[in-house]
């Protein structure tokens, strides 16, 4: 149809040569291969034409695919001297898109899984990772608690072993003050107590001539006998002179309790006893067999050492101012004479 200046408008004619075109292009080219191979983008906004404003408006789609095949006819006004032109079909584009989108959809749902189990397993090393350093300063921490506990325990038991020597210490300077002490009350004891006394216990019987005396009177006599031996061997201020005498045999027979008894008694730092005894029982016709016996014992009080001796008989003589005197002063001065250094003060 021609226009206001006389020209024919060729439109129809330039569609149809695309068209066919595009026809040649799909046969000769593989479009499903190039399709396949070509990687996804993003949907990119298409400009549409508005039918009623004629203005352009960009819109995002879904998955580039291609569009339905259209059918373009030819305008009616564009017909050429030939008669009116056949209708174009263009070729359909392959019906995968939807598949291959699925199967995106699917690797990409895969990808995202492994990077989940990637994050939660690096999630899950650093949890480990954290109790076993919590666990390691929880372990640094209990060592360092019982280091700490073991060096209070021996700083204790040092502690406590110190105050036990202290106390060792103290309790033997307090003994050994104790000993000094009683020591220095024995000292002044001993210097107020009298050095030596003597005793005599005697027996009496009439068979024997000493039929006149107690044994009370004739053990007095034989005290003051031995009394004198005693000033006479060792000096006057040697002895106590006095009249008390002690029953002492019993107490020596029962061993050291006895003399450490006897030397209570006495109150002296020595002791000098003479013990008379008369053995003979029932009757003989023998004079001899009545005379009386002598032992002499020697006590030191201040450390419980004896001198004894042993029994000797006392003879009577035509001398003696009562009976058996002149034998027991003799006997007592030799014993006397013989433990000088043991009864002197």
């Amino acid at each position: 149809m021609p226009d206001m200046n006389g020209h024919v408008f060729r439109g129809p004619l330039l569609v149809l040569l695309l068209g066919s075109l595009i026809i040649v292009g799909s046969r000769l080219l593989p479009i499903e291969e190039l399709l396949r191979s070509a990687p996804v983008l993003p949907a990119l906004p298409t400009i549409g034409a508005a039918p009623e404003t004629g203005t352009a408006t960009a819109t995002l789609k879904g998955p580039a695919v291609q569009p339905p095949p259209d059918t373009v006819r030819s305008d009616t006004n564009g017909m050429d001297a030939g008669g009116p032109a056949a209708p174009m079909t263009f070729p359909k584009a392959p019906d995968d898109a939807a598949e291959k989108a699925a199967r995106l959809a699917e690797q990409g749902a895969l990808q995202q899984a492994e990077m989940q189990r990637q994050r939660e397993a690096e999630a899950e090393q650093r949890r480990q990772a954290e109790q076993q350093r919590q666990a390691e300063l929880e372990a640094q921490q209990r060592r360092e608690a019982e280091l700490a506990a073991r060096r209070e325990r021996e700083a204790a038991v040092a502690r406590e072993a110190e105050r036990a020597a202290r106390r060792q210490r103290e309790a033997e300077a307090a003994a050994a003050a104790a000993r000094a002490a009683e020591a220095e009350e024995q000292r002044r004891l001993a210097a107020a107590k009298p050095q030596l006394r003597v005793f005599v216990e005697a027996d009496v019987d009439e068979r024997a001539g000493l039929g006149g005396f107690t044994t009370a009177a004739y053990g007095k006599r034989l005290k003051i006998e031995l009394g004198l031996a005693v000033q006479e061997i060792l000096g006057p201020a040697a002895v106590v002179t006095d009249d008390e005498n002690l029953a002492f045999r019993e107490l020596v027979r029962q061993g050291r309790d006895g003399l450490d008894r006897v030397c209570s008694q006495a109150g002296s730092a020595r002791v000098l006893l003479a013990d008379v005894t008369i053995e003979a029982a029932g009757f003989s016709a023998v004079d001899s067999a009545y005379w009386p016996q002598l032992r002499m014992i020697a006590l030191n009080c201040e450390n419980g050492l004896t001198q004894r001796t042993p029994k000797q008989r006392l003879e009577p003589h035509r001398l003696d101012r009562f009976g058996f005197q002149r034998n027991f002063s003799e006997r007592a001065r030799e014993f006397i004479s013989s433990q000088g250094y043991f009864l002197a003060p």
